[in-house]
C-alpha cells in the first residue's frame, strides 16, 4: 500500500520492550498495523521502511530512545493508543513522528537525527517554561534593585523566546543559563 490509501501503520525502532509490546497490543486492538524494524534500515528511505511488513530482529546498534513512525493516524487516534498503553501500566516515551510528503524521501537516519534534535529542543523548552513558572513565586520587593532588574530582563527574554516559537536548542540553552544566573544572583543578594 502506498501513502494516501488510508493505511494506518506504525513502524517501531528501538524502545523499551514492555512499552513497545503494550503499544503493539493497543494498535492491534484499534486495527492499526505495526511492524518492528531494525536500525540497520538507517540508509533506507522512510517510504521504503513503511513497505516492510515483517518484524526484524534488533541489531546491536538500536537507538536507546525509541522511535514511533506513523502513517494515517489522527492526533485523536494516537492519543487513544497512548491512553491504552498507559492503562496497561506502561508509557511509551519514544520519539513520535508522522510520515509526511517531505520526510518520506529522507533516509531513515536523517529523519531519526532530525527528530531527535527537535525532541531535545522541545524538552529543553519545557524545562525553561518550568523555570519561568517557578519565578511567579518570587517577591521582587525582597530582591535588590539591580539584580531584580537583571532577573526581570532575563525572565522577559525567556518568555518572549518561548512565545515566538522561533527558537533553537542553542537559544533555549542560552536563555536558560541567563535566567538561572539571574535567579542565583537575585537570591544571593536579597535585600
Amino acid at each position: 500500500m502506498k501513502q494516501g490509501e488510508d493505511m494506518k501503520k506504525i513502524v517501531l525502532i528501538g524502545g523499551e520492550e514492555l512499552a513497545v509490546n503494550a503499544l503493539r497490543k493497543a494498535a492491534e486492538e484499534s486495527g492499526v498495523q505495526t511492524v518492528i524494524v531494525s536500525a540497520e534500515c538507517a540508509d533506507m528511505k522512510v517510504s521504503d521502511v513503511f513497505e516492510i511488513s515483517a518484524d526484524m530482529l534488533p541489531s546491536a546498534d538500536e537507538p536507546e530512545q525509541g522511535y514511533m513512525l506513523m502513517e494515517g493516524l489522527t492526533i485523536e487516534e494516537l492519543t487513544a493508543l497512548l491512553r491504552k498503553v498507559k492503562e496497561a501500566g506502561e508509557e511509551y516515551e519514544g520519539i513520535k513522528v508522522m510520515r509526511t510528503e517531505t520526510n518520506q524521501h529522507w533516509p531513515l537516519s536523517v529523519l531519526m537525527s532530525h527528530t531527535a534534535a527537535e525532541h531535545r529542543t522541545v524538552q529543553k523548552a519545557r524545562v525553561l517554561q518550568q523555570i519561568l513558572k517557578s519565578t511567579n513565586q518570587l517577591n521582587f520587593s525582597e530582591i535588590a534593585e539591580t539584580e531584580g532588574a537583571v532577573l526581570k530582563n532575563a525572565m522577559m527574554a525567556a518568555y518572549f523566546l518561548l512565545q515566538s516559537g522561533e527558537y533553537t536548542e542553542e537559544s533555549i540553552d542560552q536563555a536558560s543559563a541567563e535566567l538561572m544566573e539571574a535567579l542565583k544572583n537575585a537570591r544571593k543578594n536579597l535585600s
